[in-house]
């Protein structure tokens, strides 16, 4: 893979991602619940794919980064009602309703 086997992987992974996110119901919406793992913690959700509302935050962050960044395919996923138990003794679990999850943050994955 070279000196850049990190990047490789995470592009690699994004197109895996991006693979089941095509898959997502009607609704834009994964009924696979997943697992992810990254560095600050795990994450248990659903994939979700980003609206393309105005105003809509995720929506937002997903055009300015592809627009600042000059690309066409933002290596992040869009998770819907995500519980993020950080790494740590008694650290306290966040549950959020939508999150921005950069792919290059993921190093395992899990499926139920």
């Amino acid at each position: 893979m070279g000196e850049n086997y990190k990047r490789d992987l995470t592009v690699k992974l994004h197109q895996y991602l991006k693979e089941i996110e095509s898959k997502l119901d009607k609704s834009g919406n994964s009924n696979v619940p997943i697992l992810i793992f990254t560095n600050f913690g795990h994450i248990e959700c659903h994939l979700a794919k980003p609206e393309n509302v105005d105003n809509d935050p995720v929506a937002t962050i997903f055009t300015g980064a592809v627009e600042l960044a000059n690309i066409t395919d933002l290596p992040a996923l869009h998770l819907k009602d995500a519980k993020i138990t950080p790494y740590g003794e008694k650290q306290p679990a966040h549950i959020v309703k939508d999150m921005v999850l950069f792919t290059d943050q993921i190093i395992g994955l899990s499926f139920r």
